[in-house]
């Protein structure tokens, strides 16, 4: 899992002298392995914005290339382009004479195809803020012409490769990362999932339906009228490229984005395509949905799907169906976020050779309180950047019993062979969310939502320690009895 150190620190206050050498140390001291320190678009030298005054269109050429005519600031500069996917009065990506692209390529002004290239107008993949390599990164407008653009694409951030231990599904997301950081560093951590909500009415009209044993919610929530033409905008589309994620459209991207800052995945569906009211149920036998990958696959009954009242919409918790995807005419969505059984989703995604980034945390476990939260913050930003109207919301659970743990504090001291002040544990039970209600040495802990791995006082001492430090436990040779002579066995052995 790749996590720029930037979006980790908008939610863990890092103290400004520490450095990526620090953070990575730390959350090896974690139990977080770390595969990789990788920079994000490697680039020297200047990355400006520029926008195209003029095009020349040199047909003499076996294809036709463009000799554009862009406003770099303080002057106009000549740049001769293949690419055909910007306009005059675009702003556009430009790489000046003097600056080292990705691999080492220097750019400098050079005779080509008959005239003069004062730089270079760059692709995504050309910077490295992407994989794309065919189209031109057209530039939202309201950019001040000639500006440096590093700081806008997140050029040159430092981006971390985390693996995440399976029994550690919390810390697969921005959230459960920085949560663990900031409580290891000692740091305020301001939680992503805590924003004003807006206000949505329930429809009668409008009804979500859980028809299986093996989920326990769902959210929906309608939109229409959503701007067809909707860019996503550029810091988004920064923070799914450093994680490896490409862009694709608004509504897609905004789910991939709060799947990665929440740890919660969400779908969208277009809503003109959904008949009916929307529920969980488990698959028919042989029922068949042709998944976004283009592959029809058959289900058995032990596999959930989303459904409508007609026909199965995706596999749940797994991947999308491809009958109701989110297309270039969608002007109508339902946002759905749910909570699945982990090893109903687990079973399935091995069973259908098909795992994605929403079974590798559902399998792992999500936080059951923020389904809701996250859809809510996925219908804003549809509002605020695809000025999507909310319509209504809906939502059906099923009661889950919430789990609390009998501690004794003495157990810290039996297990790991030292004494931790009490005000030591109670503070790092608060940083992990864990709740704690005392009696003396009795204690009744109650894990937080998102921690399905706490299920006994061992698991608690191992946090206590975790975040206290493996290395503050002294290395004392195990005790043992010299001069005690021979054994029982010894001696039956001497005798014979």
């Amino acid at each position: 899992m790749k996590l720029p150190i930037s979006w980790l620190a908008e939610y863990a206050a890092f103290p400004k002298k520490i450095g990526p050498n620090e953070i990575v140390a730390k959350l090896v001291d974690l139990g977080f392995e770390v595969e990789g320190v990788e920079t994000f678009g490697d680039v020297s030298g200047k990355i400006i914005v520029g926008k195209v005054e003029k095009i020349e269109t040199l047909t003499e050429f076996k294809k036709p290339i463009r000799y554009c005519h862009v406003n770099v600031g303080s002057k106009i500069n000549e740049i001769i382009c293949g690419a055909q996917n910007f306009v005059e009065g675009d702003l556009v990506v430009v790489a000046l004479p003097g600056t080292r692209l990705p691999g080492d390529f220097v750019i400098s002004e050079r005779e080509t195809y008959g005239k003069v290239s004062q730089g270079m107008i760059c692709s995504a993949k050309e910077i490295g803020f992407g994989e794309s390599h065919e189209e031109i990164l057209v530039l939202p407008s309201g950019l001040k012409v000639g500006s440096d653009l590093s700081e806008t694409l997140g050029l040159g951030e430092t981006v971390l490769d985390i693996a995440v231990l399976p029994d550690r599904g919390y810390a697969m997301s921005v959230r459960g990362i920085a949560r663990e950081l900031a409580s290891a560093f000692g740091v305020k951590f301001r939680d992503p999932a805590n924003f004003k909500q807006i206000n949505i009415k329930k429809s009668s009209n409008f009804i979500a339906g859980i028809k299986t044993e093996f989920a326990s919610k769902i959210s929906l929530i309608k939109m229409k009228n959503y701007n067809v033409g909707s860019k996503t905008p550029i810091f988004m589309q920064k923070r799914l490229n450093q994680c490896g994620y490409r862009s694709i459209s608004l509504p897609v991207d905004i789910t991939n984005y709060l799947m990665i800052e929440l740890g919660q995945p969400l779908h969208a569906f277009d809503a003109d395509k959904v008949a009916g009211n929307i529920s969980i149920r488990n698959a028919k036998p042989g029922e068949e949905i042709e998944s976004l990958d283009h592959i029809k696959r058959k289900l058995t009954i032990e596999d959930l799907v989303i459904a409508d009242s007609k026909k199965a919409l995706s596999v749940a918790g797994v991947m999308g169906g491809l009958e109701s995807e989110i297309s270039e005419t969608t002007k109508n969505i339902i946002i759905e976020s749910a909570i699945f059984d982990r090893a109903t989703v687990s079973k399935t995604a091995r069973s259908l050779k098909l795992p994605s980034e929403a079974s590798k945390r559902f399998e792992r476990g999500t936080d059951p309180q923020i389904n809701e939260v996250a859809a809510n913050k996925a219908a804003q930003l549809l509002a605020k950047y695809g000025n999507a109207e909310t319509v209504a919301i809906t939502s059906a659970k099923k009661s889950v019993k919430i789990k609390s743990i009998k501690f004794d504090i003495k157990e810290v001291l039996r297990l790991i062979g030292i004494d931790i002040d009490k005000k030591v544990i109670d503070k790092i039970f608060k940083d992990l969310g864990i709740k704690v209600t005392k009696n003396g040495n009795s204690w009744n802990v109650s894990p937080p939502s998102w921690r399905h791995d706490l299920l006994m006082p061992a698991d608690l001492v191992e946090e206590i320690i975790r975040i206290y430090g493996y290395n503050k436990i002294p290395s004392v040779l195990p005790k043992s009895n010299i001069g005690q002579g021979l054994s029982p066995t010894q001696k039956i052995e001497r005798s014979i």
